[in-house]
């Protein structure tokens, strides 16, 4: 994990996770950080959902 930023192209996933949260935010009129914990939580379910 330690090294993931040498190895892994970010910036792809950032800007993803960027458009997520725009439609978040366009979609339920959500806040900035309302989207972002709106995010997390489905990302969190999508962990469990895993495991």
């Amino acid at each position: 994990m330690a090294s993931y930023k040498q190895e892994v192209k970010t910036e792809e996933y950032v800007e993803k996770l960027n458009e997520l949260l725009r439609k978040l935010k366009q979609d339920y009129g959500y806040h900035e950080l309302d989207s972002f914990l709106v995010l997390k939580d489905i990302l969190a379910g999508l962990w469990t959902i895993k495991q």
